[in-house]
């Protein structure tokens, strides 16, 4: 394939999810025309032109268009090609499209940096877990800036982004305690040399006690190179004269980062824990800093969880679900320094426990993001499982290990997680799934204080940072309704998650899309009956409404606020007959 091929590809895809989510999110009236092929003809009726495109609605309404079917009729007159610049122009009379199109340029240029560069694979369905963090390079299927990583340059994203596998070293610097906030799980310089091994931690010391530093005024933090680069001559520079912060330069293992970029897996010890770190990098839909009472509370909901999962039959039966816990955290808070405000979530680490810790001999660990993928060789990744235990059986099984877990969380306990791919990881034994791990639950984990079960659990947020004291409701993780929980729940794990396997499953012939979500209906019709479901409960869920909200992912950067949409609920069984609601 030649180089302008590649980048048309690139562009394809990037338009192809503009318009998928412009429609989804309903951002300008459109008309649908049933074609005689089954297919659909929609009608978007922007300002001043129209575009005319080919797909389908698919479940829960996700729209799934053919990617060269798309032409634009501007004052009367027929236009071959739609253009991104053209939407983004219709766009700018709906909301603010500066940031979006900053990130679809970014996200073309390293896409097709990526496809020049990167050697093609065949087939990466034999790849440990940590090569698959390394090797899945696709990106975010519904959003179109599936891979902005806007802050960093060309050479940024070759040294520090998963797919060119590169290895680097922390950056530590020490910073005066007053100025820090630490939740570790022992005593501070134990934890210090279990983590990062004695040697480092005596040359760390070593390095501190030359610049005239002791250990009983400072403490130490790693910070990702990338921001050390960015901050250390900027907002780190009266911090560094004043000796508030002191450098003690890279050392000790080495590390890749992951699918998230920020988070930073060991590779010179896999078992050892993965650390997220804090960058200024904006990427699909935030900056990637840390607040600090997001990483203050860290540990103390991974604990509230575990301790959730250990008392709770269902979750220990087969060891059904586990998280990876993150059982200790850091972050540079300043109080009466003038660069406090700038600095605010900037340098911040969150220790994670490994994915391999939780593997047992046999069994494999595969991140979500693959299973909806298409090999080199044309076929899904997960086919060959497919075909060793039937579509069918293979699909049952796959629901019960990955939805059961995340919906007994919300209708038994009350607690909300984000389900979405990137956070989910599941545990197959020769490709038969058997368990689920679930991870990153300090910025989005979510409980309403009527509907969740034990309520003696749940963390005292205000002890935890004043920030939470006063907190306001639908702010952190106290939410006002029921219908927050459902959201979250029903956003992650099937609007925007299986909806993407169910489709690819469908394209490749293997299931249709009804029978998929027919399943799922199945499934948890199935648990509604369980003797410790209330139906009270499931009642206040309301999943099985016709109509749900969902979040409006493209709007939201439009108008840079939190926006929502409905859409047709193919949980609800009336609709969900037909899965083209």
């Amino acid at each position: 394939m030649g180089r302008q091929q590649q980048e048309t590809h690139n562009a394809l895809r990037i338009r192809r999810q503009l318009v998928e989510a412009m429609l989804f999110e309903g951002i300008f009236p459109c008309t649908e025309k049933l074609l005689p092929d089954g297919r659909t003809l929609f009608i978007i009726h922007a300002t001043e032109e129209e575009y005319h495109c080919i797909g389908k609605r698919t479940a829960f309404g996700r729209i799934r268009l053919a990617e060269k079917a798309m032409t634009m009729i501007s004052e009367g007159h027929l236009e071959a090609e739609v253009t991104i610049e053209a939407l983004l122009s219709s766009l700018a009379k709906a909301g603010n499209i500066a940031q979006l199109s900053e990130e679809l340029t970014r996200t073309r240029l390293l896409a097709d940096y990526n496809e020049a560069h990167l050697p093609k694979q065949m087939s990466r369905r034999d790849l440990s877990y940590e090569a698959l963090e390394l090797a899945l390079e696709e990106g975010h299927l519904y959003h179109p800036s599936y891979k902005a990583r806007v802050g960093f340059t060309i050479e940024d994203h070759v040294s520090y982004g998963p797919e060119f596998q590169k290895s680097f070293p922390l950056h530590w610097v020490a910073i005066r305690k007053k100025d820090m906030r630490l939740v570790l799980p022992k005593e501070e310089q134990s934890f210090w040399q279990e983590e990062m091994g004695r040697e480092v931690w005596r040359s760390l010391v070593l390095s501190l006690c030359r610049q005239g530093g002791q250990l009983d005024e400072y403490t130490f933090l790693p910070v990702h190179p990338w921001q050390w680069k960015k901050l250390k001559c900027t907002q780190l520079g009266e911090a560094l004269l004043a000796k508030d912060v002191i450098d003690l330069g890279c050392l000790g293992d080495t590390y890749q980062a992951t699918q998230s970029v920020r988070t930073l897996m060991n590779a010179t010890n896999s078992k050892k824990a993965h650390v997220k770190l804090a960058l200024q990098m904006r990427q699909t839909s935030s900056v990637r800093t840390l607040p600090a009472h997001t990483v203050c509370a860290a540990p103390p909901i991974s604990a509230w969880l575990q301790e959730v999962i250990q008392g709770d039959p269902f979750l220990r039966t087969g060891n059904r679900l586990a998280i990876l816990t993150e059982y200790a955290s850091v972050c540079y808070a300043p109080q009466n320094a003038p660069w406090q405000e700038e600095i605010a979530g900037q340098l911040a680490c969150i220790w994670r426990e490994s994915v391999s810790t939780h593997v047992k001999a046999g069994e494999r660990a595969i991140p979500f993001t693959a299973l909806a993928l298409t090999e080199g060789d044309g076929d899904l990744f997960i086919a060959p499982w497919l075909v060793k235990y039937g579509v069918n059986e293979w699909v049952k099984q796959f629901l019960e290990v990955a939805v059961l877990p995340v919906w007994h969380l919300l209708v038994n306990h009350g607690i909300a997680v984000e389900a979405h791919a990137q956070n989910m990881i599941l545990i197959v034994k020769d490709g038969w799934p058997v368990r689920l791990l679930l991870r990153d639950f300090h910025e989005s984990l979510e409980y309403h204080h009527e509907y969740v079960a034990d309520p003696t659990l749940v963390p005292d947020f205000s002890t935890i940072h004043e920030v939470f004291a006063n907190g306001i409701v639908d702010h952190f993780y106290w939410m006002s309704s029921v219908e927050a929980l459902r959201m979250l729940v029903m956003d992650t794990l099937f609007v925007f998650h299986l909806t993407e396997l169910s489709h690819a499953l469908a394209a490749h012939h293997y299931l249709n899309e009804s029978s998929f979500w027919k399943q799922v209906r199945t499934i948890l019709a199935d648990y509604a009956r369980e003797p410790f479901v209330k139906e009270s409960r499931l009642n206040q869920l309301g999943a099985d409404a016709a109509l749900i909200g969902a979040e409006s992912l493209l709007k939201n950067k439009l108008l840079e606020k939190e926006c929502h949409h409905l859409v047709c609920n193919t949980l609800c069984e009336e609709l969900g007959k037909d899965v083209l609601c």
